[in-house]
């Protein structure tokens, strides 16, 4: 089963009102455990195996704000778990571009 996570991260008091640095940090801790991404305006998606892999994306993402010295982050997730069948990132987005007329 599939999971799919959106991922929203909200670096505060960096002094600058860019994130595309900090978002490019995340989108390489996802390419480099090898999982399935898509990059949004305002979120990146993931998809994931268990909700395990999900707090192992989080703790990893912590540690790389430590490390750039970002002293606070806000991290918004959603999920959405199909327990009927599975889905995928291209799923959901297909389903959707089928139904527009």
């Amino acid at each position: 089963m599939k999971i799919l996570a959106s991922i929203r991260i909200i670096p505060i008091g960096t002094g600058d009102p860019s994130i595309s640095k900090y978002v490019a940090g995340v989108v390489e801790i996802l390419r480099d455990l090898g999982l399935r991404y898509m990059i949004g305006p305002f979120n990146t998606s993931v998809e994931v195996e268990r909700i395990s892999d999900l707090n192992i994306i989080i703790e990893k993402i912590i540690d790389y704000f430590k490390k750039s010295g970002v002293k606070r982050v806000a991290i918004d997730i959603q999920l959405d778990i199909r327990l009927d069948k599975e889905i995928t990132l291209e799923y959901k987005i297909r389903s959707v571009e089928e139904k527009i007329t």
